[in-house]
């Protein structure tokens, strides 16, 4: 915890613990919020859209490593345009 905070304006761990799911629903909302408007989008360009499919096909396993899929540059520039719109 950090040392400037006094005692009396620290959360208890009781506290803490209470906040967990506000915490995992939060970034669970604006996720799918946030796949459903790039799904939009990709709906209206299907261009796009199969720019995209061509890259997910160029990994040729069904069970991508993290690295495999962090290297999917169309994909994240595609997320980025539809978060920046929306």
């Amino acid at each position: 915890m950090s040392a400037d905070i006094q005692d009396n304006q620290r959360l208890s761990d009781d506290e803490v613990i209470a906040q967990i799911p506000t915490f995992l629903l939060a970034g669970h909302d604006t996720s799918s919020v946030a796949l459903g408007w790039a799904l939009h989008a990709l709906s209206h360009h299907l261009e796009i859209q199969e720019k995209l499919r061509q890259e997910f096909l160029s990994i040729h396993t069904d069970t991508p490593t993290m690295d495999e899929l962090n290297g999917l540059a169309y994909l994240d520039s595609v997320l980025k345009e539809a978060m920046r719109l929306y």
